[in-house]
């Protein structure tokens, strides 16, 4: 008897001590020393780390992989979904994905931001300097998550090639508007910019970057609708004075 309780304890001394082995190597080989971020656009680094980190974290890449397969982390205002990727046993990144908005209009104090097929993805007291505010569209009813009412689905997706290419050219502009002959407006600052119809729209917004800073302190309208590869040229229309100012012709 004596025997085979010395046995036990042996039995249980060794698997105590595997435990305290296994949770020394977890606790210490897994502690997580380092965090990136990438594909954020409206949250800063800090901002995405304190929020991922705030509520329930492990700052322990092993539990924290079992973890977020068992709870997924909530997204907050502008953002789709969270991923965590392990890059190693003492690094993750956190991998942001963000609301493909086209646009936002004001609505009872508050910014209504859509996609391209316009539907609902957050509304907010907080416009967003990158996301233009749209004017000419209109809509009935709301409601989020699903589409406008009422609205003309075309705009949106107008309204969202504007945005790539406003992107893609780093351009900041504040409005987009369609006028009452569903011409398209831009406004930046004191210069509106008159683009027409959509035909050559990515040509257009491409020579904005070279004309833009010949207009800085300038107030007007700069015409663009007949713009393209093979007709280059451009007038700008001041505001302040009846003569017209030719900027570019070729």
């Amino acid at each position: 008897m004596k025997k085979k309780k010395t046995l036990r304890n042996l039995i249980l001394l060794s698997f105590l001590l595997g435990i305290a082995i296994a949770f020394y190597v977890i606790s210490t080989r897994f502690q997580i020393n380092a965090i990136s971020v990438t594909g954020n656009v409206h949250y800063t680094e800090d901002e995405i780390i304190e929020y991922v980190t705030s509520d329930g974290y492990i700052n322990n890449s092993l539990i924290l992989s079992i973890k977020n397969k068992i709870f997924k982390i909530e997204p907050i205002p502008f953002v789709d979904k969270f991923e965590i990727e392990y890059l190693s046993n003492n690094k993750i990144a956190i991998v942001v994905y963000e609301k493909a908005m086209a646009g936002c209009t004001e609505y009872m104090g508050e910014y209504v931001y859509f996609d391209k097929d316009g539907i609902v993805l957050e509304t907010s007291t907080k416009r967003l300097e990158d996301i233009p505010c749209v004017y000419g569209i209109t809509f009935t009813s709301f409601t989020l998550h699903e589409q406008m009412q009422g609205s003309d689905i075309e705009k949106f997706k107008d309204v969202l090639i504007i945005t790539q290419l406003l992107q893609k050219y780093d351009i900041s502009i504040e409005n987009i508007e369609f006028t009452e002959d569903e011409q398209l407006l831009l406004v930046t600052g004191d210069i509106s910019i008159l683009l027409g119809e959509e035909n050559d729209m990515e040509v257009k917004i491409a020579e904005l970057q070279n004309i833009l800073p010949k207009l800085e302190g300038k107030k007007g309208i700069l015409h663009m609708e007949t713009f393209s590869k093979t007709d280059t040229y451009l007038r700008f229309e001041t505001i302040s004075e009846e003569n017209k100012e030719e900027i570019k012709e070729e």
